[in-house]
């Protein structure tokens, strides 16, 4: 699992092969974004260990997870070791969803504030934004997600119905926003 740990796969579900990649492309200088599960690492424990059911496949995946350790993935090792390496790394250490991606009551696709804004308007601003400045607008989101969750959960004090599941899911879009990380250089731009 730790070889294969969160590298992309292509539609025949065939892990990247990195060294073909590194043949074909050279990275130095570049950004890579990869919102996939444990593409830039895994952590131990898992945070959301003891949010789901340990028997449950999820729950089973953490744990296999987490068994690999504290480590960075292949990938993004690869990409920053080289002779031209790339300049950061931009992934999850833990499992990501994609329903975490969208409005949990709307069912809208939330990327535009979240992805959007962040890789492209604050990367491409003049004067050029530094990669771990531009997440900043990714992980202001944070604070409200975990406002939801105390609102969520005094509700269910309350016996409101619903109130349990609005307070997980706003747990856990908080705990995956948490999990992404820059990896290399934090101060690099994109150039003019």
């Amino acid at each position: 699992m730790k070889a294969q740990l969160g590298l992309p796969v292509d539609l025949d579900h065939e892990p990247l092969k990195i060294d073909a990649l590194l043949q074909a492309w050279n990275p130095c200088g570049a950004i890579w974004y990869a919102h996939a599960c444990c593409s830039a690492g895994a952590d131990r424990p898992s945070s959301f260990q003891d949010v789901v059911a340990g028997s449950s496949s999820l729950g089973r995946m953490l744990a296999a997870i987490a068994q690999t350790g504290p480590c960075t993935a292949p990938l993004p090792r690869a990409l920053l070791g080289g002779d031209r390496p790339l300049a950061a790394f931009v992934g999850h250490v833990e499992p990501t969803f994609d329903w975490t991606l969208r409005d949990p009551v709307t069912g809208q696709v939330m990327t535009q504030s979240m992805i959007v804004d962040t890789f492209y308007q604050a990367l491409h601003s003049a004067p050029r934004t530094p990669i771990a400045m531009a997440m900043d607008g990714y992980y202001d989101a944070v604070a409200g997600l975990l406002l939801e969750h105390g609102d969520a959960v005094d509700a269910y004090e309350q016996h409101e119905a619903g109130a349990e599941t609005r307070a997980m899911q706003a747990k856990l879009m908080a705990m995956d926003r948490l999990s992404m990380v820059v990896l290399g250089d934090p101060t690099v731009c994109v150039a003019d």
